[in-house]
């Protein structure tokens, strides 16, 4: 069968390790889609943060 590798202490599995990663890209794609729906409609993306 298939072995699980799991975090110890967690009780959880180890591809757990990798969910920061798949989130991070997640997140840059939503960003590229916005900036470039916003071109193709001629709009300028305002930041949130000012």
């Amino acid at each position: 069968g298939r072995q699980l590798y799991q975090i110890p202490i967690l009780h959880i599995s180890e591809g757990f390790n990798h969910l920061p990663l798949v989130l991070s890209g997640a997140l840059i794609v939503l960003f590229s889609v916005e900036h470039v729906l916003a071109m193709l409609h001629g709009k300028e993306v305002i930041p949130s943060w000012h």
